[in-house]
């Protein structure tokens, strides 16, 4: 009967570290699932921090392409009237030069009849 009393004795001992070792194991999970807890609300606040950073930018990188487009436009609109001024520009010089020759034909005809009809030569 004593080794029986002493099982049991030693049963309700152990139960009880069991409960308390329970106790303290518990205790320190919660402890390290609080710090975990704390962690991932930091990180959580970062993230939400970032989703504002990047959708900040994806706004920007609207506006600037937005921007970049009517710049090109612009550009390109510039350049046709550039291209237009030069084309309109080189007609006309075109059209003197052709004037030219043909203002330098006539006066070699006027200078040759006014030799053979007058005796007249003329010299620049």
């Amino acid at each position: 009967m004593s080794e029986q009393l002493t099982m049991e004795n030693l049963e309700k001992v152990l139960d009880k570290k069991f409960a308390e070792n329970n106790e303290v194991l518990i205790e320190a999970i919660d402890a390290k699932f609080q710090r975990t807890d704390a962690k991932i609300e930091k990180l959580d606040a970062r993230v939400s921090m970032l989703e504002v950073d990047v959708a900040g930018l994806k706004y920007d990188f609207a506006e600037t392409k937005s921007e970049t487009r009517e710049r090109l436009r612009r550009i390109e609109e510039s350049l046709d009237k550039l291209t237009n001024t030069l084309d309109m520009f080189l007609k006309r010089m075109l059209d003197q030069e052709d004037e030219f020759v043909i203002m330098k034909a006539e006066v070699a005809q006027i200078k040759n009849i006014l030799k053979e009809k007058l005796g007249i030569e003329v010299r620049v």
